[in-house]
């Protein structure tokens, strides 16, 4: 046994955690096509500086891999499965989730040996609720029309706040998992604390005007399980009058964004909800095909066309509420996670829930809020929420007996730095920098200039057959030489990103480009295949019933009547 690191590492380590928990949300960048993946690169920055301090201090580290056993092993041992004796259909998208997820679990690793001491256990959800009191403030102002020059106004963009997350759900699901610690901290104090509730205001303002109802659900009841307990006497009214007074200037700044979205849960006219409850149902669907493994880590994408299409398929399909997006997730991280791991992946997670049945502490409270936010939405498929709830994890289960745990061997001193860089330069080489390629080849795609060049720069020097290209990346690259009238080249790349997509929108593509090549019969299969993942699509239902038979023409009659398509009408 050992005593514990030195106090200069623990330093080290301890700045490097809490910088990553405080930028990790607000970095973000138009250079590539999502904000998340500029948080990645943070978090896979922090990885890395951790491991070299893991090189110097020997710090305990066992402790950390010992509190994350279940999820280590659950990810490990489905990659392993998925990726060589039962490939799923897209073993590359198993490798890319499961160094995702790999690196934000070796960072809590590298992190662990930091929640022996109280101070860092506090400075750990300072940091959180500094982060979460900047992102709140750049969302007001970006909601004020005055951060366009950092945050621009995009006309086909329905979200007056998307802020740094991109999307405004992820922005109120972050200020909800950071509300529980700062009511925590009012309802500690006896005195008044000015700092809280200059923090305490901006957020719920900005967690109203959000108008994401998961989130304020999750915000309530991550902060009530802070009641109980309180001693002293806790500034209820202060609290109580806070709430009532942002809830007011919240709906006097936009009624439509709170009690517009409260009273639209009753209605018929409820996009979200019902929208959800569609992608619930394929799912399930995905579920019940794939019960023991699961389709595949990360490949909930490409089975969500089908599956989505098969409820709507279903004899009361049409009940659903559905639109041409391509669902990457299904809204729902607990269903996302069975239908990709199986129930082996989730016997691993229940696993490591049942490790935190005796953990106390007030960590719980942004425990809670996340799991019910990630209930509702793709919470941990974006780093800082991710990040918040594992960090958080590894305090509620810290105790007094892993600070004389055995120092770190040689051997893991550097295994831990070599696998931080394979993490960090897989997801480089196979994410970020493609990605980054591929946004510069839609910038001039949207803006009518020739984005050939670019598309075929963004595949890197590697054959179109790759599976290392992403769907999206063929797909549009053949969209682009449609429009150059090249549907022989065009299809060489739609009929390569079929190994990664199974979208109608690809389908459609396809169908055209064999329509322009004289090939019927193929353009039928592709049409059909596009009006079964996508049935309300008018051009596909109109390309197909030009060259279908007698036959196939009254079927399709039958299916524009449920779709309520207007089919053409029979030459005079």
């Amino acid at each position: 046994m050992s005593t514990p690191p030195p106090e200069y590492s623990l330093t080290a380590r301890g700045v490097i955690v809490c910088a990553v928990l405080f930028l990790c949300p607000l970095v973000f960048s138009f250079s590539f096509t999502t904000f998340l993946y500029p948080k990645e690169i943070v978090l896979a920055a922090g990885l890395l500086a951790l491991s070299v301090i893991g090189l110097i201090d020997r710090a305990p580290v066992s402790v950390g891999f010992s509190a994350y056993r279940p999820l280590l092993l659950g990810l490990g041992g489905v990659v392993v499965l998925q990726t060589l004796p039962f490939p799923a259909r897209d073993w590359t998208q198993v490798l890319e989730d499961g160094a995702y997820f790999g690196t934000a679990l070796l960072f809590a690793v590298l992190a662990y040996p930091l929640w022996r001491v109280r101070t860092w256990r506090y400075r750990a959800g300072s940091a959180l609720v500094a982060s979460a009191a900047a992102v709140a403030a750049l969302g007001l102002l970006q909601y004020a029309g005055l951060a366009a020059r950092v945050l621009p106004v995009f006309p086909d963009y329905d979200q007056r706040m998307y802020s740094v997350f991109g999307n405004q759900d992820l922005l109120g699901g972050y200020l909800a998992i950071a509300l529980p610690i700062i009511v925590h901290g009012l309802l500690r104090r006896e005195r008044h604390n000015p700092l809280l509730w200059a923090v305490l205001l901006p957020v719920l303002l900005t967690l109203m005007l959000s108008g994401s109802r998961t989130a304020w659900l999750a915000a309530a009841v991550g902060s009530l399980i802070m009641v109980p307990g309180r001693s002293g006497h806790p500034p209820w009214h202060r609290l109580a009058g806070a709430v009532a007074a942002m809830g007011i200037v919240a709906s006097l700044i936009n009624a439509s964004a709170t009690w517009g979205r409260v009273w639209a849960t009753f209605g018929e006219h409820d996009i979200g909800g019902k929208a959800r409850l569609w992608f619930w149902d394929g799912t399930i669907r995905m579920i019940a095909d794939a019960p023991l493994l699961g389709v595949g880590l990360g490949n909930y994408a490409y089975w969500s066309p089908r599956y989505l299409g098969s409820a709507l398929a279903a004899p009361d399909g049409t009940s659903h509420l559905h639109n041409p997006i391509h669902t990457l997730h299904a809204h729902s991280e607990v269903l996302e996670f069975f239908a990709e791991t199986g129930l082996i992946g989730l016997l691993f997670f229940v696993w490591w829930l049942y490790t935190l049945r005796q953990a106390r502490g007030p960590a719980w409270g942004t425990m809670l809020a996340l799991a019910v936010f990630a209930c509702f939405n793709a919470a941990l498929h974006s780093v800082p929420h991710l990040l918040a709830g594992l960090l958080l994890a590894g305090i509620l289960t810290s105790t007094p007996r892993h600070v004389a745990a055995p120092r770190a061997t040689a051997w893991t001193r550097v295994a831990l730095p070599i696998a931080a860089i394979g993490l960090i330069a897989f997801q480089a080489w196979a994410l970020w920098i493609p990605d980054r390629r591929l946004k510069r080849a839609e910038d001039l795609h949207l803006a009518n200039a020739d984005p050939l060049p670019r598309y075929a720069a963004a595949l890197g020097g590697r054959d179109p057959e790759s599976v290392w290209h992403s769907g999206e990346l063929l797909m549009e690259y053949g969209l682009a030489l449609i429009e150059a009238d090249r549907h022989e080249d065009a299809r060489r790349f739609l009929d390569a990103a079929q190994s990664r997509l199974d979208t109608g929108e690809l389908y459609l593509l396809l169908g055209e480009c064999a329509l322009a090549d004289g090939d019927e019969e193929s353009a039928k299969a592709y049409l059909r295949k596009c009006l079964y993942r996508w049935p309300a699509n008018e051009r596909a239902f109109r390309q197909l019933y030009a060259v279908a038979d007698s036959a196939e023409r009254t079927r399709l009659n039958t299916h524009a009547a449920r779709w309520e398509i207007q089919p053409p009408q029979p030459a005079d």
